[in-house]
């Protein structure tokens, strides 16, 4: 059992009982799929990042065969399935459906967001990720570098273009996006651990300002520092590096 979700007292109990109420929807469907090997719920359900009215949820699915005509309707019907869940639970995120060899595969070579996937997931149906998170690779500070950048379009998306969104979701979402920027700009000068911090473990290392922004040019002048030095650090590390990289920036295609 997963302690982050039982239901407490109050608003925020109300929605960890509605949020638990779509994982055991996704378990049950899982448990009853002959072709699901494994299901799995992670990220911020499992580490405690989660926030009501603002997280998704993210799941893992292995599913055999995949291949052909039959693996296609399959998928077809799982999608179908997700869209008529996601209307009674719209924060429905992510599935990552997937055969065991592909997700080997993932596993090994997908950096950063594979080695935490492996470490923040718990099993809704059959085994977890088995094994040990790889340690960082050649290419680890780059790949936080990447995450930063991701990390900087969502603070700019919610510091200057919220939309409708209510102020108080835009607030907690622009929060979000400062800590993942810090945390993996921090990751990409020092070198990436496995798996990075939390953002509930980052945020305990901040100042005030940075636990509970507020957008200013102040704060968008040291969020772009922030990244400037992570790129900084990763590209004079690559120019320093005698061996030719096997990682290869996206360049225009001709």
């Amino acid at each position: 059992t997963n302690p982050h979700c039982e239901p407490q007292l109050g608003k925020r109990g109300l929605y960890r009982a509605i949020y638990s109420a779509a994982v055991r929807r996704v378990g049950r469907w899982a448990r009853g799929a002959a072709r699901v090997r494994s299901a799995l719920v992670g990220r911020g359900w499992v580490t405690g990042d989660w926030e009501p009215g603002v997280s998704d949820l993210d799941f893992t699915v292995v599913a055999e065969p995949l291949g052909g005509a039959v693996g296609a309707a399959w998928l077809a019907e799982l999608w179908r399935s997700y869209a008529g869940w996601r209307r009674w639970f719209p924060f429905l995120g992510e599935i990552l459906v997937a055969s065991s060899d592909d997700l080997a595969c993932f596993l090994k070579w997908g950096g950063i967001r594979a080695r935490e996937i492996q470490a923040q997931t718990i099993p809704l149906k059959g085994p977890g990720l088995a094994g040990t998170p790889a340690p960082p690779d050649a290419h680890a500070r780059v790949q936080a570098l990447q995450e930063s950048a991701h990390a900087y379009t969502r603070f700019m998306q919610w510091g200057y273009f919220p939309g409708r969104t209510p102020p108080e979701a835009a607030a907690r979402q622009l929060r979000k996006a400062v800590v993942d920027l810090l945390r993996y700009g921090r990751a990409a000068e020092e070198g990436a651990l496995s798996p990075v911090a939390t953002r509930t473990e980052f945020s305990k290392t901040l100042e005030a300002a940075d636990r509970d922004p507020r957008m200013s040019p102040e704060l968008h002048a040291r969020m772009l520092r922030r990244f400037h030095d992570a790129a900084r650090a990763v590209l004079n590390l690559e120019a320093a590096d005698a061996k030719p990289s096997a990682y290869r920036w996206m360049r225009p295609v001709p």
